[in-house]
């Protein structure tokens, strides 16, 4: 099993990342690697995935 499993959704808005679990918790700090690079993405961006 992946480290990553259960994250479901990450989005992007007005230049806040947001990394939430399928359960709701904001896991930007347990991930911070996937965070810093999601700050590239262009605003209103939303990625709905199981990792």
């Amino acid at each position: 099993m992946s480290d990553y499993q259960g994250v479901l959704a990450l989005s992007v808005e007005a230049g806040t990342v947001v990394l939430r679990s399928r359960r709701g918790t904001d896991m930007g700090l347990v991930f911070r690697e996937i965070v810093t690079a999601a700050g590239r993405l262009p605003d209103a961006t939303v990625i709905d995935c199981v990792m």
